[in-house]
């Protein structure tokens, strides 16, 4: 199972098979069912201290990248930026697909045994906005739309995370030239 959307950049970093570890303060995806197209905007990066000189060489190979790992081949990245504003760095990008299953599966968005579709809110993760409604089943919590939902949409915050490897983290705004 691949990472749900928020945890880590992995988007960049899988999508593009570039093996480098970032982290966003925050997420932002939209998906559009009807047209088969979405958004997702990653923003303030960051990388651990201890990484910064490979997490720039990650920066430039993905900046210079124009489509998806073949494993992803049923996402077609339609453009792409990293850009600053004002001291922080963000990183989006649209894309499109055919597949609805696999391509909600990707981004971490399942279809639930009701038929509604769910993405798992990880303890570190706090819903900012959504268009979604947000329950609670056993013991774990879910951002849910309903089937007939025709667009996605999530805010997500992300709080520090407690693994020694992700304490120390460093904005890649400092790094990146224009």
């Amino acid at each position: 199972m691949i990472p749900p959307i928020t945890q880590i950049l992995f988007y960049f970093t899988f999508l593009f098979s570039v093996p480098f570890t970032f982290v966003s303060e925050k997420s932002n995806l939209t998906i559009d069912i009807t047209n088969k197209t979405g958004q997702i905007e990653f923003i303030n990066l960051e990388t651990p201290g201890e990484v910064i000189s490979q997490a720039e060489t990650g920066l430039k190979q993905m900046d210079m990248i124009r489509e998806f790992d073949e494993y992803y081949d049923h996402l077609k990245l339609t453009s792409k930026r990293i850009f600053a504003d004002k001291k922080v760095l963000n990183a989006a990008m649209t894309f499109s697909f055919e597949n609805q299953d696999e391509s909600l599966e990707t981004l971490s968005i399942y279809l639930h045994p009701n038929g509604n579709f769910a993405h798992p809110i990880l303890e570190y993760e706090k819903v900012i906005s959504s268009n979604g409604k947000i329950m609670k089943e056993e013991d774990m919590n879910y951002v849910m739309w309903d089937k007939e939902t025709k667009r996605i949409e999530l805010q997500v915050k992300h709080t520090k995370l407690t693994e020694n490897h992700l304490l120390d983290m460093v904005s890649l705004r400092k790094y990146w030239e224009e």
